[in-house]
């Protein structure tokens, strides 16, 4: 299992606005919040923006967005990782969590997408490989010019989240209560150790499968988990299980709690939103909290029957069968109407 663990971990500005305008709605408030967060810019003349994207929308069959919509929808990316290793103390900074993600005001929805991270894709200045190199060999800049640039989307915001900021939330809330299975669970036993030792936090075995209380420790081995059911593909479901979890979890909590795990979580952040950017969209999420929460989609792009394992040059890869086929299912998730 390498880096599973480099987190799908919370998403987004979904998780950081979220839990934001759960706890005050006073950009006072806010302002101080997100000032917790490491800010870092990237070079955004340099992503590969793709500037017809409204076009290319209206182009997909049962997809249909206007302009103002368009300009509401917030596309972000977000990159599970770190330069430590759970297991191996270190690692090579790869990003083996991808996941883009909108917040759409007119739908009072949110999207998630994930891309495998052995997805076959052109990574510029470096020639074909798998996408999660991009992170290596440049950051977040790279990596959102890569997946623009491949699937033609126009993203230009980011979060990266580290991956031991997994089992901190979850414990933040008071864990989570998951469908576990016989297999998750011997597998979830079998890295519980090693998770606790690395982590310096405790943690005990499951006693049993079912509806289960995991605690953050047994959370990120349950995110790792790419050995039980489609490897990297049922993982990537996995992880988004739990971030709506988290959601709804979070969602449930008094202006007390939601400000502890504010605190907790946000320096395990880093990103390049603007807070001001973002203020406006908070009295709308407030009113709509349930509405947002009920409409929450997750899919997987390129999609299992959309691509094959294929081994070149030694290396195994995700091939996509139809670039073109990634762009326009990115498009039906992203901004159709859920």
């Amino acid at each position: 299992m390498k880096k599973g663990l480099k987190i799908f971990l919370i998403v987004l500005a979904v998780i950081l606005i979220l839990l934001i305008i759960a706890g005050s709605v006073a950009f006072a408030f806010i302002k101080n919040k997100l000032d917790k967060i490491n800010y870092e810019e990237i070079d955004t003349a340099n992503l590969s923006i793709n500037e017809n994207l409204i076009n290319d929308i209206n182009s997909v069959e049962g997809v249909d967005v206007t302009p103002e919509e368009f300009n509401e929808i917030k596309t972000i990316a977000i990159f599970g990782s770190d330069s430590r290793n759970i297991e191996d103390a270190y690692d090579d900074g790869r990003s083996d969590c991808i996941i883009i993600a909108t917040i759409n005001p007119t739908n009072k929805s949110i999207s998630l997408v994930s891309i495998p991270r052995d997805t076959y894709v052109n990574v510029p200045g470096h020639g074909k490989t798998k996408i999660n190199h991009a992170f290596a060999y440049g950051q977040e800049q790279l990596s959102i010019k890569t997946i623009n640039e491949n699937f033609g989307l126009s993203i230009s915001e980011y979060i990266t989240v580290s991956w031991d900021a997994v089992a901190t939330i979850v414990d933040t809330v008071g864990g989570i209560d998951l469908e576990i299975s016989e297999a998750e669970k011997d597998f979830i036993n079998g890295r519980v150790d090693v998770y606790s030792k690395n982590l310096n936090k405790s943690s005990e075995k499951l006693a049993s499968s079912g509806n289960v209380h995991l605690n953050g420790v047994q959370t990120l081995a349950h995110c790792s988990n790419r050995y039980v059911g489609n490897n990297d593909f049922e993982r990537a479901e996995r992880q988004r299980t739990v971030i709506t979890t988290l959601l709804q979890v979070i969602s449930q909590k008094n202006v007390t709690e939601i400000n502890k795990i504010i605190d907790e979580f946000l320096p395990y952040v880093k990103t390049n939103i603007d807070v001001v950017k973002y203020s406006s969209y908070i009295p709308d999420i407030l009113k709509y909290k349930n509405e947002y929460l009920a409409n929450i989609t997750s899919a997987q792009v390129p999609a299992l029957g959309d691509a094959s394992g294929q081994y070149i040059g030694g290396v195994y890869y995700y091939v996509p069968s139809s670039y073109e086929k990634c762009k326009q299912d990115f498009i039906k998730y992203l901004y159709g109407n859920n």
